[in-house]
């Protein structure tokens, strides 16, 4: 630990198995999560559950959109499953759980899934918090029980502790009788150490008070670090190497001030126009390919220039999942370092939407 922050190595990534990706691969040197202060217990919990120790059973995460959930709780089960080959990791979102139950799906009812579901060594169950419904609760209780009996582990993610996310007596009996872990949003050292890591990995840093600044004018989301250290580099000039100063910053902040004024539907009507496409279309279920590198964009974009968290983006782009929003995001970044076509088309989408 270093000036009070853990640094906690999940690193790889991990698909769902509906094949809905969900990447952690982000930003280089910021794939690692910071624990801060409040969170010491969480690297021990971690690490506990990568040995195959049982001592925390279940596991919680609990916390607000975008403290860190999604990355721990993903982030652990494909650190589990590199760890122990022969071991069966499951990754179910109760989102995905809950539309089953409401629609009836046969993948409800089959006793195969059921199965496999059941004999996981890891179970990984993200985002309690959306699950409703007496019967898909019980058959989620059902689910933990059994993997608890085989000696597996379970792993949960919510944005409240148990007893106030409105679950179900059984349920939430089941969760709380485990070790409950609150994320929360980064502390200033967290966001200073992920800032100047970000200038390390440019081969540069922050003068002093230019990263104090900073920190202190980003005090939100990993997803708003990323935005200002994206028009951080918007605006340097000169040589790269160069520290980044207190001019650079403020600059940095002025246009992130301008740029969250950007209404979502300015954003998805430009983007859409760019592609000859319609909104309707970003907001469709349409798998071309076409559509959903507009959808991807509009989305990595709206990130980038609005204020809306990933929940009102996905809200937004036909009721799609936050996870799909950041899935998108972590894409169109890692395109714009190696795909042409991709920086020209969000350059000239973000000069139409300042212009406009």
């Amino acid at each position: 630990m270093v000036n009070g922050i853990a640094r906690i190595p999940l690193l790889a990534s991990w698909s769902e198995a509906d094949s809905s990706t969900r990447g952690l691969d982000a930003a280089p040197d910021w794939r690692e999560y910071r624990a801060g202060s409040r969170q010491a217990l969480l690297s021990t919990a971690v690490e506990a559950v990568l040995q195959g120790n049982r001592d925390y059973n279940p596991l919680v995460f609990c916390g607000p959109a975008d403290a860190g959930k999604s990355h721990v709780a993903l982030g652990l089960a494909a650190a589990f499953a590199a760890r122990w080959p022969a071991a069966t990791v499951v990754v179910l979102p109760a989102r995905v759980l809950a539309v089953q139950y409401a629609s009836g799906s046969p993948a409800i009812r089959s006793q195969q899934r059921r199965k496999e579901h059941r004999a996981a060594d890891l179970l990984v169950l993200e985002d309690l918090h959306e699950l409703r419904g007496k019967s898909a609760q019980d058959e989620l209780s059902n689910m933990i029980d059994a993997v608890l009996q085989r000696g597996g582990q379970v792993v949960a993610t919510l944005r409240e502790p148990p007893a106030a996310a409105g679950l179900h007596p059984r349920l939430s009996n089941r969760l709380e009788g485990g070790l409950i872990l609150g994320l929360t949003l980064p502390e200033l050292a967290q966001r200073q150490s992920l800032l100047a890591d970000a200038a390390a990995t440019v081969g540069t840093e922050f003068e002093p008070e230019a990263l104090q600044l900073l920190a202190q004018s980003i005090a939100g989301t990993v997803p708003e670090l990323r935005q200002a250290w994206a028009q951080v580099l918007a605006a340097r000039e000169g040589d790269a190497a160069e520290p980044i100063r207190v001019e650079v910053v403020r600059q940095a902040l002025t246009a992130m001030q301008r740029q969250r004024a950007v209404p979502l539907h300015t954003l998805a009507a430009t983007t859409a126009r760019y592609f000859s496409l319609r909104v309707a279309d970003l907001k469709s279920a349409s798998r071309q390919r076409g559509v959903v590198n507009a959808r991807a964009l509009a989305m990595y974009l709206a990130r980038l220039y609005t204020d809306k968290s990933l929940e009102q983006i996905g809200k937004y782009f036909g009721n799609r999942d936050h996870t799909t929003v950041l899935h998108n995001c972590r894409k169109m970044t890692r395109l714009l370092e190696t795909d042409d076509e991709v920086r020209r088309a969000i350059h000239e989408v973000t000069q139409a939407i300042l212009v406009d």
